[in-house]
């Protein structure tokens, strides 16, 4: 939604805030005993590990849940734009088979959702200022856009 913000996008954020604090604080004081429970901000951070870890594992098992055993040809060449659904987690689930390890495939969604976030932000900053700048290529692009897209909603 354009008018609330998401929990989910709120915890992200606190992570990130979070590891950007730990990563200029000399002194580890989140490791000394019963800091988690004590300190406001890491009573705030563990929440939001929580419920981002609570969010992925329910995805997690429900691509599991809802694998169609192929073989590996099949799968390598399945179209998974004409998917119901296309995400990566959908494309490891199935490549990895129903045995993949569930925090193996929490932390490396952890690492892409986290780490995604920065990079996509900065790469579509750059691009929206380098198509403000070459007109032609705006038009381009929205030509594609248009062309690819036709009357469907982009998701």
């Amino acid at each position: 939604s354009v008018t609330n913000e998401s929990p989910v996008i709120k915890a992200v954020y606190c992570a990130l805030l979070e590891a950007e604090h730990r990563s200029m604080t000399p002194a580890p004081y989140w490791d000394l005993p019963f800091a988690n429970q004590l300190v406001p901000r890491l009573r705030r951070f563990n929440k939001d590990l929580d419920l981002l870890n609570d969010v992925l594992n329910d995805l997690i098992s429900r691509a599991k849940n809802t694998r169609e055993v192929e073989d590996i040809a099949e799968l390598e060449n399945r179209d998974y734009a004409n998917v119901k659904d296309p995400s990566l987690l959908r494309f490891l689930v199935d490549m990895k088979g129903a045995d993949i390890d569930n925090k193996q495939l929490r932390d490396d969604l952890m690492t892409m959702l986290i780490a995604g976030h920065e990079t996509t932000a900065a790469v579509l900053t750059w691009s929206l200022f380098e198509l403000v700048r070459n007109p032609e290529t705006l038009v381009a692009a929205r030509a594609e856009i248009d062309r690819v897209v036709g009357d469907r909603t982009p998701t």
